[in-house]
């Protein structure tokens, strides 16, 4: 119990004067909206994105995550249009984070072959720390911790100069260019740097986030093509905070899976494993991720699950009538 309090007050600590980084997906093609607004509107027809992710759960679910996601693409306006709804909860409960986002993007025909995406997301963030969770130093019994013997939690004299919520605007915008089998993009979020703080006599702002990705859909399997490789990279970069993930998909008839190799620079990360299966509108891929850093072994790794309805794939979909819409390689 003194352990939990001791972590609930550093994470505390932690949320009131530290640049935080954004939560992210292992799966972050199953995500693609919240990786990068330019990815609204790859389909002509609704596509629903629903993203789990429970990081760290030996340190009582230190980060659980939840996306959801539509966006489709308008012909008559060239343009895609979405919305992103993003929870994330942390500590137990101490640090929460809810967004909402609407997503446009514009897509130029450079030719028959090739396309170019950009895109911009705009919203509003609201954090919150629950104060019923901070505990403070002077609430130690040296033997029972931060509780009485009746399991009542010992009070404090100590006054917080915390707000509990924090709600400011969130702006972002990205790029992305494709052909049949390849594609390649990038998005920066928080360009307008919120303040990053609930402590009044102070100001600190969230620095911008970087993504650069890049990667291919390449068929084999003969002429019924049902096997394809897709190896991908992504870099991101947050002030000081720079990751690696490099890795592949293969997928075979309905059944895909993959594996990848997160670098956090200066320190590997971790290994992430996927497995998903594809039956008409619906996909689902689970992946877990193997910790390789000095918290292997106490961590618990991290759970993710996805979960795509894209409803371009109903036979009875409306298609695309003209060269106007060049759909982009279809990922897992």
């Amino acid at each position: 119990m003194l352990k939990r309090g001791v972590a609930l007050l550093c994470s505390a600590s932690f949320c009131a004067s530290a640049w935080a980084q954004d939560p992210e997906f292992s799966q972050f093609y199953a995500a693609p909206v919240y990786l990068n607004p330019a990815f609204a509107g790859t389909t002509v027809n609704p596509k629903f994105h629903i993203n789990f992710r429970d990081q760290f759960p030996s340190i009582s679910h230190a980060y659980v995550t939840m996306a959801v996601s539509y966006d489709q693409y308008f012909e008559d306006f060239h343009s895609g249009l979405g919305v992103q709804l993003l929870g994330d909860v942390a500590g137990e409960g101490i640090y929460s984070t809810y967004t909402i986002l609407g997503v446009y993007s514009y897509q130029a025909n450079l030719s028959r072959g090739f396309a170019l995406k950009f895109g911009l997301h705009g919203g509003m963030t609201q954090k919150r720390l629950d104060p019923a969770k901070i505990f403070y130093g002077d609430q130690i019994n040296p033997i029972t911790g931060f509780y009485d013997p009746g399991n009542n939690i010992n009070p404090t004299t100590e006054t917080s100069a915390l707000n509990n919520t924090l709600l400011h605007a969130e702006l972002g915008t990205g790029f992305l260019g494709y052909s049949e089998y390849f594609f390649f993009g990038g998005s920066v979020k928080h360009i307008n740097n919120p303040v990053q703080t609930f402590r009044s006599d102070f100001t600190a702002r969230l620095p911008a986030r970087y993504t650069a990705h890049i990667g291919a859909a390449i068929p084999f399997g003969g002429k019924r093509n049902d096997v394809t490789l897709s190896p991908n990279i992504l870099y991101t970069q947050q002030a000081s905070f720079r990751q690696l993930n490099a890795g592949t998909y293969l997928k075979s008839g309905p059944v895909f899976g993959g594996a990848w190799f997160r670098y956090v620079f200066n320190n590997p990360d971790a290994v992430i494993i996927t497995i998903g299966a594809q039956f008409g509108i619906f996909r689902s891929a689970y992946s877990y991720d193997l910790t390789l850093s000095d918290l292997s072994g106490h961590s618990g790794g991290a759970h993710e699950i996805s979960v795509t309805l894209n409803l371009d794939d109903l036979p009875e979909a409306k298609k695309s009538p003209s060269a106007e819409f060049l759909k982009c390689p279809a990922l897992f």
